[in-house]
C-alpha cells in the first residue's frame, strides 16, 4: 500500500494572490485620491496666489491712482482753468472699442475718464502694440501715453468742467473743476492672455471734486475794507500829483505796454478806482472809507483816479462797493465780510510761500514772473525797495514800497494794515488793505486800515492779473471717490 502525502493548499494560495490584489487596488485607489487631492490642493494654492497677486495689483494700482491725483491737484493752481478744459490732445487708440452716443449718460462717464477702460485693463503700455488709429481728448493734464512709475504703475489724469449752469462744460464759470486720474499696474507676463500680448493690468480710478479759493476777485485797482481809513503813519491819504489809480480793466496789456505809453483798456465794466468796502448796512457799510477818501481827493494837486463804477463817474473813480459783493454771483465773495475765515486762508496761503521775507527787513529782487507766478510773504513789516514780480505779494503788518518796483497779480496787506507807496512802482492787478485784529479767542474782527499813495506810481486795475494771483492757491477739495462699475456702468 501506497501512503500518500498532506494535500497541498491550493486554495490558500488563491487567497493570497485575491489579498495581494486588494491590496493593490486599494492602494491605487488611495494613489488616486492623493493625487486628486494634491491637484486640488496644488489648485487652491495657485488660485489663491492669483487673488492674492491681483489684490496687490490692485492695491498698487488704487494707490497710483490717488498718489498721481494729489500731483495733479497741486499742479492746477495758476492754470487757466478753461483754457485747460479746451485743450486736445491726440491719443493714440489701440482697440476699437465701441464708443457711447454722445449726450447720454454713458457718454457721459466715458469722456471723464482720460483713458477708455478697455485699453486700460487690455494694453501692454510697457510694449505698447500698432495704433488702430487715435482720438481727440480734452482736458488732459498727462502726456497721452500717461506717467509712468516704474514696476508696472501708470497714470493718466484730465479734468471735466461740473454742471455750472451755462451749459457749456468746456467753460469754467464757478472755478470748481473734477480732476479724474486712472491708474494701471502691469500684471505679470502669461497670468492671462490680452490684446497684442499676453499681459493684464489692475485697473484703478479716483476723483475729486476741486474748487478754486476766489474770495479775492476783485473788481478795483485799490479795495480797502474797514470802517474807515487813515492815512499811513506820518503820511496822508493822497500825496502829490504823480500818483494814478487806473480802475479800468486791461485784460490784454503788459506792465511794459502801459509804462512804454501803449494804453487800452475795456470801457463799460464795474471795477472802481478805489472801492471801500465795509459789511455794516446799519451804519453805512464802507461809507466812512468812502467819505475819507472822498475828501481827500477834492484837495488840489492831487494825482488821477479814474476808473468804470464810481458814485462820482469816471473821474474820481471811487465808490462804496459792499453791496456789490452781497450781489456778486461769486460763491466766495462775501467770505471778505468775515475777517476769521480771511486770516485763517492768509494763515493756509503763507504756508506754500515760495519766498519768506523777515519781519522788519527790506527787500529787492525778483519775486516770480508771468510764467512762474509765486506767493510772497512777510510776516510783519517789509520795504520792497526794488525788482520786479508776478503772483501774490501778502504781507501781515506795514508794506512800504519804495525805488523802482514792477509787480503783476494781487498785494495783500492785513494784520496791521498799513501801506504806503511813495516810490516809482508800477502794478498791474490790484490792491488790498485791510487791519484784522486778533481777538484772542480764535476770532479776528476788522479795524481802520491805513494808506498812502504818492511818489511816482501807477496802479492798474487788471481781472486776469488777480486771477494769476488767486490761482497760485492751492485748491480747495470738496469730495474723493473711487469709481467702480457699480458707480459708472461705462466701467
Amino acid at each position: 500500500m501506497i501512503s500518500k502525502g498532506p494535500a497541498k493548499p491550493i486554495f490558500r494560495k488563491v487567497l493570497v494572490e485575491e489579498d495581494r490584489g486588494s491590496a493593490l487596488l486599494a492602494v491605487l485607489m488611495v494613489s488616486m485620491l492623493l493625487a486628486v487631492l494634491a491637484l486640488s490642493m496644488s489648485s487652491n494654492i495657485m488660485t489663491d496666489f492669483s487673488m492674492s497677486h491681483d489684490l496687490e495689483s490692485q492695491k498698487r494700482a488704487l494707490q497710483t491712482a490717488d498718489s498721481g491725483n494729489n500731483v495733479l491737484k497741486n499742479n492746477l493752481p495758476g492754470l487757466d482753468l478753461s483754457a485747460t478744459l479746451q485743450a486736445t490732445t491726440v491719443v493714440p487708440r489701440y482697440i476699437n472699442y465701441p464708443e457711447p452716443t454722445p449726450g447720454t449718460d454713458a457718454d457721459n462717464y466715458f469722456q471723464r475718464n482720460p483713458l477708455a477702460p478697455l485699453e486700460a485693463m487690455n494694453v501692454d503700455f510697457e510694449n505698447l502694440p500698432s495704433p488702430i488709429g487715435t482720438r481727440n481728448a480734452t482736458g488732459l493734464l498727462t502726456p497721452a501715453g500717461g506717467v509712468s512709475l516704474g514696476s508696472g504703475a501708470r497714470y493718466f489724469a484730465k479734468i471735466t468742467d461740473n454742471d455750472d449752469g451755462d451749459g457749456d462744460l468746456t467753460t469754467d464759470v464757478d472755478g470748481i473743476v473734477i480732476l479724474r486720474t486712472l491708474a494701471i499696474q502691469r500684471l505679470g507676463a502669461g497670468q492671462m492672455s490680452t490684446y497684442g500680448g499676453t499681459v493684464k493690468n489692475s485697473v484703478s480710478i479716483v476723483e475729486t471734486m476741486i474748487e478754486r479759493e476766489q474770495t479775492f476777485e476783485f473788481k478795483a485797482g485799490l479795495t480797502l475794507y474797514g470802517p474807515c481809513a487813515q492815512p499811513a503813519q506820518g503820511g496822508s491819504l493822497l500825496v502829490g500829483n504823480s500818483f494814478n489809480v487806473d480802475g479800468y480793466d486791461h485784460p490784454d496789456m503788459t506792465l511794459s505796454d502801459l509804462t512804454g505809453g501803449t494804453h487800452s483798456h475795456v470801457i463799460g465794466g464795474d471795477s472802481a478806482g478805489i472801492n471801500a468796502v465795509y459789511d455794516d448796512s446799519g451804519a453805512g457799510d464802507g461809507n466812512g472809507a468812502f467819505e475819507t477818501a472822498s475828501t481827500m481827493i477834492w484837495l488840489p494837486t492831487k494825482g488821477t483816479i479814474v476808473g468804470d463804477s464810481s458814485d462820482f463817474g469816471a473821474t474820481p473813480s471811487l465808490q462804496d462797493g459792499t453791496q456789490a459783493i452781497r450781489d456778486d454771483p461769486n460763491p466766495d465773495a462775501t467770505n471778505l465780510f468775515d475777517a476769521t475765515y480771511l486770516m485763517n486762508l492768509i494763515d493756509g496761503i503763507s504756508a506754500f510761500a515760495d519766498t519768506t521775507i523777515p519781519d522788519g527787513s527790506s527787500h529787492s529782487g525778483d519775486m516770480g514772473d508771468d510764467d512762474h507766478p509765486e506767493i510772497t510773504y512777510c510776516p510783519g513789516d517789509c520795504t520792497i525797495n526794488g525788482g520786479s514780480g508776478a503772483g501774490m505779494l501778502l504781507v501781515q503788518g506795514r508794506l512800504d514800497l519804495t525805488g523802482n518796483f514792477d509787480y503783476r497779480g494781487l498785494i495783500l496787506v492785513v494784520g496791521d494794515g498799513e501801506f504806503d507807496e511813495s516810490g516809482t512802482v508800477d502794478i498791474l492787478g490790484g490792491i488790498f488793505v485791510a487791519k484784522t485784529i486778533d481777538n484772542l479767542d480764535g476770532t479776528w474782527s476788522y479795524g481802520e486800515p491805513r494808506f498812502t499813495l504818492g511818489g511816482n506810481s501807477s496802479l492798474y486795475y487788471q481781472s486776469s492779473g488777480i486771477r494769476l494771483a488767486y490761482g497760485v492757491i492751492p485748491m480747495k477739495q470738496l469730495g474723493w471717490r473711487q469709481i467702480s462699475s457699480e458707480i459708472e456702468p461705462a466701467f
